[in-house]
């Protein structure tokens, strides 16, 4: 039997299981020329099976019958992953969800809609056929889900309300937010604990710029859906690069960098940061450091071999300030501030330079060069600051 015949053969038992109560079908590998299921088969085909598990639920359970449960929230990417042997050929039918059917190995499925899903898988090969089921229950309050009070998520999944109605977050969160805090709880598969309580305090003072300053409900270290594009998403939140660290990390932990799904506040590195009085506010930035650079300040990151910046940024040595992660960029238009423009190491700005690992045509967005205050008008003058000229408010 090749394998247009097993694809069409398995749409034949999908529509028909469907149209007569899918919920009667399990796992349970259908005969071949009536040849028993245990074994190699005597014409060379190994028994076929349908399990399959699920990834990137909240909770995911199996009956006696290996048949999975998963519960999740809307719009989460659930990945269904067959386990049984023998298979050539796939047929998902998963009714309601994006997409609805699916013939790829292991699709990607999401349900925007609450509600409990059927789902089967119809496998075949050279052993026969297989049919199984499984549930999808799409919950509000799963992880990821709005929130305006401790109470809309499950406290069973352990969750709580990131940002409730009386906590004053910031509008890209004023939504609320079903997480599970990893101050000391390990996160589920397909979350990552991010780090979002950098800049949420007062304390320490690294080259004149405090670290902290704003208050806030969403300064915590909290479990966030993992991702690799905005499509993933809730309404509203987009892929981005976060912060991750270890679960039970304090505030100045060292972290490393992961795409997960945030709302649009605190800068990335390379965004403005100073505060409705025009001083640096390093609250404002995810890493917790706004440097005095440019007209509006900037969201920078100290650095290293060990400390790397994002993709987006590189590490570059700046005389006096140290080594800081700045924005990569292409052209004088990829920096908005009027200060800061486009442009490689070298005599003049900041004067940074280079680690090795870094192309000598590198450019990031950092201070212009200036010889005179014409050349930094009206934002700013030129200054001088470790035998360089740059523009500077």
């Amino acid at each position: 039997m090749n394998v247009r015949t097993l694809l069409l053969t398995l749409v034949f038992l999908a529509a028909t299981s469907c149209s007569s109560g899918f919920a009667e079908f399990d796992a349970s590998v259908q005969r071949d020329a009536g040849i028993p299921d245990e074994g190699t088969l005597l014409d060379g085909g190994i028994p076929v099976a349908a399990i399959f598990t699920i990834t990137g639920c909240d909770s995911l359970t199996f009956d006696v019958e290996a048949r999975p449960s998963c519960i999740a929230g809307p719009h989460r990417a659930l990945m269904f992953v067959p386990l049984g042997p023998g298979v050539q050929a796939f047929v998902w039918t998963l009714p309601g969800g994006d997409p609805a059917t699916s013939a790829l190995p292991s699709p990607t499925v999401s349900w925007s809609a609450v509600g409990t899903y059927a789902v089967m898988l119809a496998t075949g090969g050279s052993g026969g056929s297989a049919l199984s089921s499984g549930t999808v229950k799409i919950v509000e309050g799963a992880a990821g889900a709005p929130c305006l009070a401790p109470d809309d998520c499950d406290a069973t999944l352990g969750l709580t309300c990131l940002c409730s109605a009386e906590q004053g977050c910031p509008a890209g969160l004023s939504a609320g937010l079903c997480v599970r805090l990893c101050e000391t709880t390990s996160c589920h598969f397909g979350e990552a604990c991010i780090d979002l309580a950098r800049g949420g305090t007062s304390s320490d003072v690294d080259g004149g710029v405090p670290d902290g300053g704003v208050e806030g409900g969403f300064r915590v270290h909290a479990c966030l859906p993992s991702c690799s594009t905005s499509a993933t998403c809730r309404t509203g939140f987009s892929c981005r690069t976060l912060p991750q660290v270890a679960v039970g990390a304090d505030e100045h932990a060292p972290y490393s960098w992961t795409q997960a799904c945030f709302a649009e506040v605190l800068g990335d590195v390379g965004d403005s940061c100073d505060d409705v009085d025009g001083n640096p506010d390093p609250g404002q930035c995810l890493t917790g450091r706004c440097d005095p650079l440019g007209a509006d300040g900037l969201c920078t990151e100290a650095c290293s071999t060990d400390d790397p910046c994002p993709d987006s940024a590189a590490c570059v040595a700046i005389p006096v300030i140290g080594s800081r992660c700045l924005l990569r960029c292409e052209s004088a238009s990829d920096c908005v501030d009027p200060l800061l423009t486009c442009q490689g190491p070298g005599v003049g700005g900041l004067g940074y330079t280079l680690p090795s690992s870094e192309a000598t045509t590198t450019t990031l967005c950092s201070p212009k060069r200036c010889t005179s205050d014409t050349d930094c008008a009206p934002a700013g003058s030129c200054v001088s600051s470790g035998g360089t000229l740059f523009c500077a408010r």
